[in-house]
């Protein structure tokens, strides 16, 4: 039941319902929170609301979705990349450093050397004016 919630949800966002899409994905996370069910699907769920929030230009509420995202999963790097990318947009320099700080460490932890270059040259080139980069 839960995956065919998604499913409309999808559905109604790829139609232009967006209204009716976000009603669909918070009803599919309270059945989610409901059945206990696996945290990859209820990020899943958030990581579309978040997504729609940032189209809707909701930019604090996205936030918020993407720490609850981190509650949930504390290494999903998705969000950190889009948390970071938020708080560069609202001009929060020292929060996005803190969140890179994050996410440069836990790709440190998994030696994954290659993320850690790649990322903070992609930083480099959107954010040339951020000396702490």
């Amino acid at each position: 039941m839960l995956d065919q919630y998604i499913e409309l949800a999808k559905t109604h966002n790829q139609l232009g319902s967006f209204e009716l899409s976000r009603e669909t994905f918070q009803q599919a996370e309270r059945i989610a929170k409901r059945q206990n069910a696996d945290p990859a699907k209820l990020v899943e769920i958030k990581h579309n609301l978040a997504d729609m929030d940032q189209i809707r230009l909701d930019m604090r509420r996205a936030l918020r979705t993407y720490e609850e995202i981190l509650e949930i999963m504390p290494e999903d790097e998705r969000a950190y990349r889009a948390i970071i990318d938020l708080h560069y947009s609202q001009g929060n320099q020292l929060e996005a450093i803190k969140n890179l700080d994050k996410l440069l460490n836990l790709f440190a932890k998994h030696k994954q050397i290659n993320k850690i270059a790649k990322l903070l040259e992609e930083l480099v080139r959107s954010y040339p004016n951020d000396f702490g980069l």
